[in-house]
């Protein structure tokens, strides 16, 4: 049996993949690579840094809502925003 790990970008946690599990990893990664932010370079290519990359757009975005926090939202995200009731 193949032993392989893998390591999630955002916990950092290792996993053992198993053979079975591997073609639904090839899988994803096929189609991870040809969404559209991949091709047009504005996601990571390689899947495995989107957590990362995920995360650090949270960082910059909370750090901009700390300078800013008279945002405004487009009227379609305000009116999600009221409809969910966020703060």
């Amino acid at each position: 049996m193949n032993k392989e790990f893998i390591q999630d970008g955002i916990t950092n946690k290792v996993t053992r993949v198993e053979d079975s599990d591997k073609l639904s990893i090839d899988a994803f990664d096929l189609h991870y690579k040809n969404k559209f932010g991949i091709v047009a370079g504005y996601l990571p290519r390689d899947s495995k840094h989107i957590g990362k990359w995920l995360s650090n757009l949270v960082k910059l975005a909370n750090e901009a809502w700390q300078k800013d926090s008279q945002v405004c939202y487009e009227p379609s995200v305000q009116a999600m925003k009221d409809m969910l009731k966020l703060p």
